[in-house]
């Protein structure tokens, strides 16, 4: 079955950061981003959709400062960007040359509206780019540039901040004019426009805002509206899995406990608990469940100490979506516990997937009616293995990790076996099948 996947339209920014403790919920633990961050939330949804990642030692860095250059690429991304599709066009930035690794990124967005440069003409790719630049950008690459210009003030950056508190781009973050933007702070602004946009669900606590101080950092107003950018499916390349083939006829399920056992892309943790075991042993007692139920079953991992990759998060992701493309799989469900305040089960699919819609109300009621557990409904997202699956799939975030109660279920046995029970039974209802105990 194939899923319908809705083009990306242009109208976001960069994305990285978050908190100071562990981990988050779909993408890698952090050392510096605790589950209590106020920006933990932003990392973790931007890097599950391939957005930002760390720096490659465990830690995301979030005072580390942002390049003009680093702002681009993480702009552009979040904006449907792909290194496959587009095209650079030639650029009147004399500083950028076609040899600058970022000089696709700065195209897409000189192209797009995004950026227009300092008042020299130069772009000054490798200076740090300030908090009112980068909201400058960001307003712009959210459609509403031209607005900015009917709430002008002192400052060339006076309209652009107006305009961004009013359409809540700065939520959770304070401007410090000519302040050097680092990498909490893009990741927060970048999440911002996500949620003002409709991707993702409001879940930031807002933070009080601070008064802009006085300054003279120029970046030119720019007045084109950005055009929208679709994103293209992505070709994932087949990963060899030796397995026993299903018999004629039978739909094949992948089953993805989410996160590895430990390197990179690991999971959330909460006193002695993580989430990488607990969702390894939710998948293995969903396994013969399923199989009993005439289903045949491929786990991403197929022992609790198995890692899918080590080389990076994405990488990790991104083999998960592999292994149910190479086995031409019916259906594909990753499971993951959530964390950073709440309780409750959600399940989410790919934003115009009507497959994938369907799939996750059914595995959502399933799950809420076995556990008993707050229905926290169903949300859709742009999550890599959702987005890079060519079956219908769906990612199902069974509780919270870091809420007493919800981690004490998620540890018992008998909790782990109604999460279970309610996958088979949300999947044999979405293939019309009467499930079998």
């Amino acid at each position: 079955m194939q899923k319908s996947k809705k083009a990306v339209v242009a109208c976001l920014v960069l994305a990285l950061l978050l908190l100071s403790l562990p981990l988050q919920v779909f993408g890698l633990e952090f050392s510096d981003v605790p589950i209590t961050a106020s920006y933990y939330k932003a990392v973790d949804k931007l890097s599950n959709i391939g957005i930002i990642q760390g720096r490659g030692d465990g830690a995301f860095a979030p005072v580390d400062k942002t390049t003009r250059a680093e702002f681009c690429a993480f702009l552009a991304r979040a904006n449907g960007y792909n290194a496959n599709y587009y095209q650079p066009k030639a650029l009147p930035f004399p500083d950028v040359d076609a040899k600058h690794w970022a000089t696709p990124y700065i195209s897409f967005c000189y192209e797009n509206g995004y950026i227009n440069g300092m008042l020299d003409g130069t772009f000054c790719p490798n200076d740090y780019v300030t908090d009112e630049q980068a909201v400058k950008m960001i307003v712009c690459s959210s459609g509403v540039g031209d607005e900015s210009l009917s709430k002008v003030g002192p400052k060339w950056y006076s309209g652009y901040l107006n305009v961004a508190q009013k359409y809540d781009l700065l939520t959770g973050t304070r401007v410090r004019v000519s302040n050097s933007a680092n990498r909490a702070f893009v990741a927060q602004v970048v999440y911002n426009a996500m949620m003002v946009d409709g991707s993702l669900e409001p879940t930031v606590t807002p933070a009080p805002e601070a008064t802009p101080e006085p300054s003279e950092t120029p970046e030119p107003s720019a007045t084109a509206k950005p055009t929208a950018t679709a994103k293209p499916s992505a070709t994932p390349k087949p990963t060899p899995r030796p397995t026993r083939k299903p018999v004629a006829g039978q739909l094949t399920i992948v089953l993805d406990p989410g996160h590895n056992y430990d390197t990179t892309d690991t999971g959330a943790t909460y006193e002695d608990l993580r989430e990488q075991d607990i969702t390894f042993a939710i998948a293995a007692k969903a396994k013969p469940l399923l199989e009993a139920n005439g289903f045949y079953v491929i786990m991403t991992r197929n022992e609790l100490t198995e890692n899918v990759s080590e080389e990076s998060v994405v990488a990790s992701l991104k083999k998960r979506a592999e292994i149910a493309n190479e086995a031409e799989a019916d259906l594909f469900l990753s499971i993951h516990c959530n964390a950073g305040g709440g309780n409750g089960t959600e399940t989410y699919y790919f934003e115009g997937s009507e497959e994938g819609e369907i799939l996750a109300e059914l595995i959502q009621e399933q799950v809420t009616a076995s556990t008993k557990l707050y229905d926290r409904g169903t949300k859709t997202a742009k999550f890599v293995v959702l987005n890079e699956t060519a079956m219908v799939s769906a990612l199902l975030e069974t509780a919270f990790i870091d809420d007493p109660s919800n981690a004490k279920f998620l540890s018992s046995k008998n909790g782990q076996q109604a999460f279970a029970e309610g996958i088979a039974k949300g999947i044999c209802a979405f293939f019309g099948r009467t499930y079998k105990k």
